[in-house]
């Protein structure tokens, strides 16, 4: 899926230019995996690492920031750079994008991904679950997971691959499906959504940790009420 970045709110449909522009990579933009927004209810948790991301751990590609007409400094430079060539991400293509009014960017199409890759996601309950899942056992072997996945696709040949969809990228199956080649390279939204919903206890404090391919770690908490 190709996140559409919306830089301003209201437009009218015959305001907008369809353009294009000519990136060296397949991941335009990265994001920081430190901190994040987790929504949840009983259909689904959300882990978004969007919100919360400062601009200074936003990192860009020189193709991405002249259109977008972003500045950033030589360390977010270097940080790109560095991610792209931890990825042996060099493809070049033409990234759709949006203009509006007076030719300002209203949305670009780039493909983005969190700077680390991951290792393992780990959900626990403090109640029980079900009877195959008592409080403090792991359930993500009924979790299944949805997101943008691009570690299958960086550093290959991808003639014949429609990078433009705006599908590219989406994974959605049983999370123990994952192998760890598709985890190394992620989008910044994790959606989970439950196989099975509980059968004993309908109140949970859910806790999330995300272990990180160089090690660290992010984990929150987050009640649902089923």
């Amino acid at each position: 899926m190709l996140l559409c970045f919306m830089l301003f709110t209201s437009c009218l449909v015959d305001e907008f230019k369809d353009k294009s522009y000519h990136s060296k990579h397949l991941i335009d933009i990265y994001y920081d995996s430190t901190e994040a927004v987790i929504r949840a209810d009983e259909t689904m948790i959300e882990i978004s690492f969007l919100p919360l991301c400062p601009p200074a751990k936003k990192y860009c590609s020189p193709e991405y920031c002249r259109v977008a007409k972003e500045e950033q400094s030589q360390t977010q430079s270097e940080m790109f750079f560095e991610c792209a060539e931890r990825n042996n991400d060099y493809y070049e293509w033409q990234v759709p994008y949006k203009l509006w009014g007076n030719n300002s960017l209203y949305c670009a199409y780039a493909n983005t991904a969190l700077v680390r890759g991951v290792k393992a996601i780990e959900l626990t309950s403090d109640r029980d679950y079900d009877a195959e899942h008592p409080a403090g056992e792991s359930l993500m072997d009924i979790m299944d997971m949805l997101i943008d996945s691009f570690g299958e696709y960086v550093g290959v040949n991808l003639a014949g691959v429609n990078t433009a969809s705006n599908h590219f990228g989406d994974t959605h199956k049983k999370y123990n499906e994952f192998t760890q080649k598709e985890l190394s390279v992620i989008g910044p939204i994790i959606n989970l959504s439950y196989g099975n919903l509980p059968t004993l206890s309908k109140k949970h404090n859910f806790t999330l940790t995300i272990t990180f391919d160089d090690g660290e770690v992010f984990t929150d908490t987050v009640e649902v009420n089923f």
